[in-house]
């Protein structure tokens, strides 16, 4: 698998490999191409362009979330709006190596920045999916619960705006601490640490960090 940056694996509790992705192609746990696997819509250069969920409550079930490269061209140099999108991959499927039974389903456009990342809900088995805006200071999440994924995303302002006139504001990466209470967003000169309530998935108490001009 190629992968410049983009990559992501899920195992089953037992600690055995199911699939993995580059945010273009899945691929099964015989390293082959998974039934319905080709031509996402993701990006090999999206910094966090691919995030697998597992659907709560139904263990055959499992979300792959994808997003564009912001900063590429299509080769007619036209930009890349493919958006944020996610897929449906069920394991029940060929024997247990799987399909993507629903395909770049779109959630968000014309294009989200390359930060993406989930988080475990105050009840333990459910999730919010966080990204962020481009060209803006919104953060959009999206709740995963046992009846599936709430396609209608909460916004919220606040902090820095990450836009594409410094390119490297729209590349980094968000990442959350243990208790999912806490997390960072980077992205270029911008460090942003924030509060996170996990109940409701409100974000407080910016905390602008000093930046990395090294």
């Amino acid at each position: 698998m190629y992968a410049y940056e983009p990559a992501a694996s899920i195992c089953d509790y037992n600690g055995k490999l199911l699939f993995y992705t580059n945010g273009e192609t899945v691929f099964n746990a015989k390293h082959d191409t998974m039934d319905g696997g080709k031509n996402l819509l993701g990006c090999y250069s999206s910094t966090q362009g691919a995030l697998i969920v597992p659907y709560p409550g139904k263990s055959n079930l499992y979300y792959l979330f994808t997003s564009d490269c912001y900063g590429f061209q299509n080769n007619d140099g036209t930009p890349r709006i493919n958006g944020f999108r996610y897929n449906i991959i069920d394991m029940s499927f060929n024997n247990g190596l799987g399909k993507v039974v629903k395909k770049n389903v779109l959630l968000f456009v014309p294009t989200t920045t390359e930060q993406l990342t989930a988080v475990t809900k105050a009840n333990g088995y459910d999730f919010w999916v966080i990204t962020h805006e481009l060209n803006s200071d919104r953060f959009i999440t999206y709740s995963i619960d046992c009846n599936g994924l709430d396609t209608i995303p909460k916004f919220q302002s606040i902090g820095s705006v990450f836009d594409n006139k410094n390119y490297s504001h729209g590349i980094g990466s968000i990442k959350f601490t243990n208790n999912g209470n806490r997390f960072v967003i980077v992205g270029g000169h911008i460090n942003d640490l924030y509060e996170f309530d996990n109940s409701n998935a409100n974000i407080y108490n910016l905390i602008n960090l000093p930046p990395d001009t090294s």
